[in-house]
């Protein structure tokens, strides 16, 4: 037998093998194993499932595909110390009260909003801190005087599934609600005022200087730390040495595995009714408050030997927010300004237990909202090199956060990454990267992703009031909503800084917060606001636009996508219009048609994939040194 025959009946042995491994692969395409967890942590979830790959020779394969998916308190060991998946829920319990269990952080409420330790919160370190809403007050920042406005009633909670408590008009004299949105991150607790509240003037304090304020009583909180920030303060200096209180500070409580971070005061309309199947959300909020917002100054106090959280807004401020809500005729306490914060005379429930009930309709309030956020500490955390990373819709929160380089973490939409003590990158050239959880283009593809990335983290890397300066860099931050968020204390002269930063397609890049951001080394590519600053913030340096030939960030060079599509906008990198299993970018860098699935556009035998010269015929195929064409799609 000749050697070219004997070379030839080798090929066809081997190209029958390689249409059995061929017909594997598409049967097994049919039914590829579905996503399932090998691994579990109190913020995160490993997967694992299998996926149709095709790699830059063009070989379609089943391989496995594995992410991290990422958020706080993302799963809770139960009693057995098996790890479950948190649950955002709300359940009645035998007692006649409620439950929150399915979660780090386990809650227990009293059916009676007006009974001391009325919310008792449990930490994942077994740590139990009690606390009741106490009253509403005004605080005049000049003399230094209080008066109570209303304080809290006998009042029965409704349940909303699947994750909210209504106490409805828990106030006397004024009417309001107080809600408590339970989540596996944390909680949230809202003073909800459904009326306008009589003038200061009526309570003897000037308009002028007056702050509403709101007490709630913590049993048994030890001393948190406390970082301050000054809101707002006085600045003339003739007044501001007159006044009792001339900064409104606001004081972020850390107690280690539960942290307060900033309040928030502001309208709701009436309009955010949900079904009683979709869980409520709770949201950190930084110094940006929106149009509709204010921040809320939170401070822990003694007040007559008893631990106070107190939360203040200015009266000014508020009370245009105030002039919309209805007046009504209701008996309204007017007790006389007295020196200092005091405390109501104790007063014993009628009813200490009250069962809660399950509502009969949603729950959607017209009016003023102040509230607090108490979440669970997730402690530091590494993004590994080379793993990819999905932070889920809650997002995730994390005392020290250290990127290693070539991290991929993708980004579910409106969810963020925050570090409130400190951040460590570790590219050293090599660049980690933050983007959308629809973006294929990088690490592994996100099941439920649509391939389409836009605009999606609310705030891709949140540096959170942290207590000194730190440095970024080599970070790739792309299809982000806010790139890089620098909040910080004016007082506290934070100088960050941004090095080796690619932002590409953000709306906004950097903001600078409070804060000096140094700026090197930092590129923009389709971002509408490269830098943003507030309050102060300022930054030294400058951002530079750098596209490398590829305006819409998507693989391709705009070059290419012209001569193919005839645009830039039709077709991402990941995108495969022919249906041949390879994408434009392996089908941009092998120099093939990406328009057409005929593997052998030439007919010389040779797949496209593999030859140098696709479109023109070289002859037939040899066995040496060739790497055999991709199977059938």
């Amino acid at each position: 037998m000749a050697a070219d025959e004997r070379q030839n009946m080798k090929l066809r042995t081997v190209l029958a093998l390689v249409a059995v491994v061929c017909s594997f692969s598409a049967s097994a395409q049919v039914a590829p194993h579905p996503p399932f967890v090998i691994d579990t942590g109190p913020n995160h979830r490993t997967w694992q499932s299998t996926r149709l790959a095709t790699d830059e020779s063009g070989q379609s394969t089943l391989r496995p595909s594995t992410f991290v998916e990422v958020a706080s308190g993302l799963n809770y060991q139960d009693e057995s110390g098996i790890w479950r998946a948190s649950g955002d829920l709300i359940e009645l319990a035998d007692d006649g009260g409620a439950v929150a269990l399915q979660g780090p952080i386990k809650v227990r409420f009293n059916g009676n909003l007006n009974v001391p330790g009325a919310i008792s919160l449990t930490t994942v370190s077994n740590r139990v801190f009690r606390s009741h809403p106490i009253g509403l007050y005004y605080f005049a920042a000049d003399t230094g005087q209080s008066a109570l406005i209303a304080r809290v009633k006998d009042t029965v909670a409704e349940l909303h599934p699947p994750n909210q408590l209504v106490w409805r008009d828990c106030l006397e004299g004024v009417k309001a609600d107080y809600r408590v949105t339970y989540t596996k991150a944390g909680l949230e607790a809202d003073l909800i005022l459904l009326e306008r509240l009589p003038s200061p003037e009526t309570l003897g304090i000037s308009p002028r200087f007056a702050r509403l304020e709101w007490f709630t009583e913590w049993l048994d909180m030890p001393e948190p730390g406390r970082r301050e920030r000054v809101l707002k303060a006085e600045s003339d200096p003739v007044r501001r040495a007159a006044m009792v209180e001339p900064d409104l500070v606001e004081e972020t409580l850390d107690l280690g595995d539960l942290w307060f971070p900033q309040g928030r005061g502001f309208s709701v309309d009436g309009s955010e009714a949900r079904a009683s199947d979709v869980p409520a959300t709770i949201r950190i909020v930084g110094s940006a408050a929106n149009g509709n917002e204010l921040l809320t100054a939170k401070r822990l106090l003694e007040i007559d030997h008893r631990r106070v959280m107190v939360e203040a807004v200015d009266w000014l401020d508020v009370e245009p927010k105030l002039a919309a809500l209805p007046t009504e005729k209701r008996e309204v306490r007017n007790d006389q300004a007295t020196r200092g914060r005091r405390l109501p005379a104790a007063r014993v429930a009628k009813t200490k237990s009250s069962s809660i009930r399950m509502a009969r309709a949603a729950y959607a309030p017209r009016g003023f909202l102040l509230d607090y956020v108490a979440v669970g500490g997730s402690g530091d955390f590494t993004f590994a090199s080379g793993v990819t990373y999905l932070i889920g819709s809650g997002g995730f929160f994390g005392s020290t956060i250290t990127l290693q380089p070539n991290c991929i973490i993708k980004i579910e939409n409106g969810a963020y990454l925050l570090a409130y003590t400190s951040i460590v990158c570790n590219g050293a050239g090599s660049y980690s990267i933050l983007t959308s959880k629809n973006d294929d283009l990088y690490g592994e593809p996100i099941p439920g992703s649509n391939g389409n990335p836009t605009y999606g983290a609310s705030g891709a890397l949140w540096i959170y009031f942290v207590p000194s300066d730190i440095s970024v860099s080599y970070l790739q931050i792309r299809w982000a909503q806010g790139g890089i968020n620098f909040d910080a204390n004016l007082g506290d002269n934070r100088s960050h800084s941004a090095q080796s930063i690619k932002l590409q397609q953000c709306q906004t890049g950097i903001r600078a917060n409070g804060c000096l951001v140094y700026l090197s080394g930092v590129t923009t590519c389709g971002v509408t606001t490269p830098t943003f600053v507030e309050n102060g913030g300022f930054f030294s340096g400058v951002t530079t636009v750098d596209c490398a030939g590829d305006t819409d960030s998507d693989g391709l060079l705009d070059t290419w996508e012209n001569d193919w599509f005839g645009n830039i906008t039709s077709q991402n990198g990941t995108g495969d219009p022919d249906g041949d299993g390879v994408n434009n970018l392996q089908e941009s860098s092998l120099r093939t048609d990406p328009t057409s699935a005929n593997v052998d556009s030439d007919g010389d035998g040779l797949a496209d994939w593999y030859d140098p010269n696709w479109n023109t015929a070289n002859g037939a195929p040899t066995l040496s040194g060739q790497t055999l064409p991709i199977c059938p799609q």
